[in-house]
């Protein structure tokens, strides 16, 4: 199914405000834009402590071929899981199957919920790291 650029942009801002409200994690991240008080160490690689959220993935199926998963999306609120799946499915490079509630997404040999959560992180800042993963 092919999503609108309008459609894609709603769905970018629908998952920027769910993670607003979601449990996040303290984590040590690499900053090579840093840049010390003086302003002379321009440059340097330096290690700073970061606060992203945390989306939560389960694996719903495996096809029979081992070539593709279906995997829910779950985002914490208030204590309660949400499942984002239907949101982040166009986002995260993968089609969303009704019947499961799940996304799915092709490949194998890695972990794929990595993967699925990466790509969303990439649609959404830009870069792999803006999102933490954790399996369910």
């Amino acid at each position: 199914m092919k999503y609108s650029k309008l459609d894609l942009q709603e769905r970018r801002e629908k998952v920027l405000e769910i993670l607003s409200g979601v449990k996040k994690i303290e984590m040590w991240a690499s900053n090579p834009e840093y840049t010390y008080p003086d302003g002379e160490a321009k440059g340097i690689e330096r290690t700073i402590r970061v606060s992203v959220p945390v989306l939560f993935t389960r694996v719903e199926s495996v096809a029979r071929s081992g070539m593709s998963r279906t995997i829910s999306v779950y985002a914490i609120r208030e204590s309660e899981p949400l499942n984002i799946s239907h949101i982040i499915a166009p986002l995260a490079g993968g089609s969303y199957v009704p019947d499961l509630r799940a996304v799915r997404i092709g490949g194998c040999g890695m972990d794929m919920g990595f993967a699925l959560i990466c790509n969303l992180s990439y649609a959404l800042f830009g870069n792999e790291r803006g999102i933490k993963q954790e399996w369910m």
